[in-house]
């Protein structure tokens, strides 16, 4: 289901896509990670916030991507 927000999402999954992005899943075991990766996917189509590329395009760590969504998109 994760990873069809990307394509079918909208801004009222972000709070959900954000429980994806928590540690125990971009730094879980390799099902977990890509659940978090599929959460990150969506975040960028979204938001239109591509946080998964750094300034050059090479892809950045999920743990990385997952805390700067989190930073970002996390209501203080």
């Amino acid at each position: 289901m994760v990873a069809l927000a990307a394509a079918f999402g909208n801004e009222s999954l972000v709070p959900s896509l954000l429980d994806f992005v928590q540690p125990r899943y971009a730094e879980g075991k390799s099902s977990m990670a890509r659940t978090a990766a599929h959460a990150c996917t969506a975040l960028a189509a979204i938001t239109g916030v591509d946080l998964r590329f750094d300034d050059r395009g090479a892809p950045r760590p999920l743990a990385d991507v997952a805390k700067d969504y989190r930073e970002r998109l996390t209501r203080k």
